[in-house]
């Protein structure tokens, strides 16, 4: 079942878009001073990613609400997560390395499974909810460069503290996403 909402909930829409080149980008962020941003390896936007690709199609990454994973897990579509007129370019000297390559590949991050262990402060009940195949970063290859995008909880020190959040990581070196599959212990998800 679980590999069933990982391919509804975000691989169906890379396959579509897979071999096309990356013609534009928007953040959906109320305004450009929203945006966190270290400048060189890391922006976090409150809403979502739009992706437009050559072939006319676009997809849209965003964290959302999926039955059957934990709150706050990683998802890809072809339509909009949000309802926002407010959409801009970010850092455009980042991304014309992406813009007019090719997208030759993608890599899905989470966990297989993911076991949350809760216990009633007044009751000291416990409960246990197990999630498997939960994603929360895609690595997009592209012909000449790479791209992380993730979800997590914004963090003004730009590391990872938590493996769900309702905020999106767009992440630009191998280093930086490297890191955030270490801090957050992540593994590699079969697509």
């Amino acid at each position: 079942m679980s590999l069933g909402l990982l391919k509804k909930h975000l691989t169906s829409s890379l396959d579509e878009i897979m071999g096309s080149n990356l013609s534009d980008y928007f953040f959906y962020e109320y305004e450009p001073d929203y945006v966190l941003s270290d400048s060189k390896e890391i922006d976090i936007i409150g809403f979502q990613l739009e992706l437009i690709f050559d072939n006319q199609k676009s997809i849209y990454i965003s964290w959302d609400s999926v039955k059957g994973w934990h709150q706050y897990t990683l998802s890809v579509s072809t339509k909009s997560f949000v309802v926002l007129n407010d959409k801009f370019r970010y850092n455009e000297h980042i991304w014309q390395q992406y813009i007019g390559t090719e997208l030759i590949k993608y890599e899905v991050y989470g966990y297989k499974t993911n076991i949350i262990t809760t216990t009633c402060s007044i009751s000291y009940i416990t409960s246990c909810d197990v999630y498997r195949e939960e994603p929360h970063m895609i690595v997009l290859h592209f012909a000449n460069s790479i791209l992380g995008i993730a979800n997590s909880y914004e963090e003004k020190d730009f590391i990872p503290k938590l493996p769900m959040g309702d905020d999106i990581w767009i992440i630009y070196t191998v280093t930086a996403i490297q890191l955030f599959i270490e801090k957050l212990g992540l593994e590699k998800l079969e697509a």
